[in-house]
């Protein structure tokens, strides 16, 4: 043991490739969500504490004797709570005694999220014969941007940073937005510091051979009781419970076989941690870190996908929706009375209309869905007295239908953004490129995307169902409406569905042709599209299908399996989700359901995970049982 003899210097190699590595854990509570890397730290780049859509932690580094520890291991809870790293110190100078070799002092973070804080538990650990006094210090800063700013959006103003204040134990940072709004952040230790600055608080921990040595730490917007152990353990267990809570509500789905039964749970239990208790019921977040905030298409799909486990996620969804539904006409918001919100966000650009993004209404898709949505929860519960509520809400959806959802009065329920600050597209392929002409050409607006007609039929036919059974006049004429609409739009001579049109009535071709035989009946959803020579090596978050080189995204895969489960096709279904779960095992990480997967050809072992995921998000964690929309797969059990 020659190479513990004597203090050693960083193996730069073992450095280096330490810092090359890009692998971020997420944890979430409410409207409060965590990025960090794998060492537990904060850099300052797309990570960070966030609160309300503001990030109030950009920096937090652990350095001990002046290193970063070398890491052991690290590791995210069953239940997605909590985080813990373990790790090492390396060679450390002498203070006041020996020189301490590296891999003498074992170092343990563990960490939740609770309440909106930041809960932190530092644990060192003395493995040598000697007392070592550890030096540590934390780095810590808050620039208190928007989300949008940390993703790249430049402002043209910022509001003024206060300067940090010492409290003793922590230091108190503020912020006064260009809103008047006044958002602060507050780093408190359970100890004095030896040395406390601005951006920086040290500590000189000594540890005994055989003993451990705690320090606690939170972070939050505002200052509380100093922390301490009984504060750190009432916060871990609260964690636990609320996920436990979430997870247990509802029906139980187990699998026989091991694998494919970690891969559900492991779902549940993304789904429970994104789902968040709003003042309406629960509401599962799209996904962490840019889009955890309510979405209307993506709360949709998930509380639908799970609607045969539990019902009353959908009933929040629902209520949400329903209370923010547009009642005015908003060139800047794209709202227009009747339609359905997009997505909502709380930070400064969003309060000062520098983006729409506040309460946005720009997804042509939304409004159907959020009817189709309420007839599949009627069918499922019979809960006749919150349709009865909802009713004015499923009417004034299914008049905006009727009128602002077909701008040209064609029969197709079409898109086209009112301001240059809106989304050019507003389907769920909602990128600026993703929508084009087979010669490459982006499609102008109106646009109207073959899908949404298909859930225009789905939610006539969900009107006309609840309106007989809630003795509406209406109910036959929405039923007229959705044999109209699906004998008009449905598929052709080829068999094919009708393309997509952009522009005044300008055909889209065969690239965004749906293909896929009765893709127009209300319970078949859309499948995939094609791509233009001109995009064909051009990957992104919504690049195109194409033969050789693919990226699967879980919303193809989640609604192919709703149609690829029914009769006859159930066996389809089957070897599909089985070739998915072989393919979830060759990614080096747990059995998250993926959302996309970028490589080759789908035989090939070249496939990884976009770098773009959102781990987790709401509608890659539901796809995985083919009996989303209400029936069990033959392998499944609900208890």
């Amino acid at each position: 043991m020659d190479d513990l003899a004597a203090p050693q210097a960083v193996d730069s190699d073992e450095a280096a490739r330490g810092e090359d590595e890009i692998h971020y854990i997420s944890l979430k509570d409410g409207d409060t969500f965590l990025v960090s890397d794998t060492w537990g730290d904060l850099r300052g780049a797309a990570d960070g504490l966030f609160s309300n859509d503001t990030r109030i932690l950009s920096r937090f580094r652990l350095l001990i004797g002046g290193k970063r520890p070398s890491r052991l291991s690290f590791s995210l809870s069953d239940d997605n709570a909590t985080f813990t790293v373990n790790g090492a110190n390396r060679a450390l100078p002498p203070v006041g005694g020996p020189a301490t070799p590296r891999g003498v002092i074992h170092m343990e973070r563990k960490r939740c999220l609770h309440g909106g804080r930041l809960f932190e538990r530092l644990r060192l650990a003395n493995f040598g014969l000697d007392e070592v006094m550890a030096p540590i210090v934390f780095e810590f800063d808050a620039d208190f941007r928007d989300v949008f700013e940390v993703r790249g959006l430049v402002r043209g103003a910022r509001g003024a940073t206060a300067p940090p204040k010492l409290t003793g134990r922590g230091v108190a940072m503020s912020y006064d937005g260009l809103d008047g709004v006044r958002r602060t952040a507050v780093v408190a230790f359970s100890e004095p510091p030896w040395r406390l600055a601005a951006n920086r608080a040290e500590f000189m921990l000594p540890v005994i051979p055989g003993r451990r040595v705690d320090l606690f730490i939170e972070v939050g917007p505002r200052n509380e009781h100093p922390p301490d152990e009984p504060r750190f353990e009432r916060a871990l267990t609260a964690a636990r419970a609320g996920v436990r809570a979430v997870k247990t509500r509802g029906a139980r789905l187990t699998a026989s076989d091991g694998a494919f039964d970690a891969w559900l749970q492991q779902s549940r239990t993304d789904v429970a941690i994104l789902t968040t208790e709003l003042a309406t019921g629960a509401y599962p977040y799209a996904g962490i870190p840019w889009f955890s905030t309510p979405f209307g298409r993506d709360g949709i799909f998930c509380a639908w996908q799970l609607l045969w486990l539990d019902p009353s996620l959908a009933k929040g969804v629902l209520s949400y929706l329903a209370a923010r539904q547009a009642c005015d006409v908003s060139s800047f918001e794209d709202a227009t009375p009747g339609k359905i919100m997009h997505e909502t966000r709380s930070g400064e650009m969003a309060a000062l209309r520098e983006v729409p993004f506040g309460l946005y209404y720009g997804g042509v898709d939304t409004t159907p869905l959020f009817v189709a949505l309420a007839g599949a929860y009627f069918e499922r519960t019979g809960d006749t007295d919150f349709i009865s509520a909802l009713w004015p809400n499923l009417r004034a959806a299914t008049l905006w239908m009727e009128t602002f959802g077909d701008s040209n009065g064609d029969g197709l329920i079409d898109y086209a953004r009112a301001e240059q600050t809106g989304l050019a597209n507003q389907g769920w392929k909602d990128s600026l490129d993703s929508i084009f002409h087979d010669d490459g050409r982006l499609a102008p607006g109106p646009v109207a995307l073959v899908e949404v007609q298909g859930y225009a039929c789905a939610a006539w036919r969900a009107m006309a169902a609840m309106g007989v059974r809630m003795g509406d006049e209406e109910a036959p004429r929405c039923r007229a409406s959705a044999v109209h609409r699906c004998a008009e739009h449905g598929p052709g001579e080829t068999g094919d569905p009708s393309p997509a049109f952009g522009g005044v009535r300008q055909r889209l071709g065969p690239a965004h042709t749906r293909r896929r035989r009765r893709a127009l009946q209300p319970d078949v959803l859309p499948q995939r599209l094609g791509v233009a020579p001109r995009y064909g090596h051009c990957p992104g978050w919504h690049g195109q299908i194409w033969r050789a080189h693919r990226r699967h995204q879980s919303h193809d895969r989640s609604v192919r399996g709703v149609q690829d489960v029914r009769e006859p096709h159930a066996r389809t279904a089957v070897r599909l989700r089985t070739r998915e779960g072989r393919a979830a095992d060759r990614l080096p990480r747990r059995l998250h359901a993926t959302g996309v997967v970028g490589g080759f050809d789908v035989h090939d072992d070249l496939r990884l995970p976009w770098p773009q995921n959102r781990r987790p998000s709401s509608r890659d964690q539901t796809h995985p049982p083919p009996a989303s929309f209400g029936r069990r797969p033959p392998s499944c059990r609900a208890a």
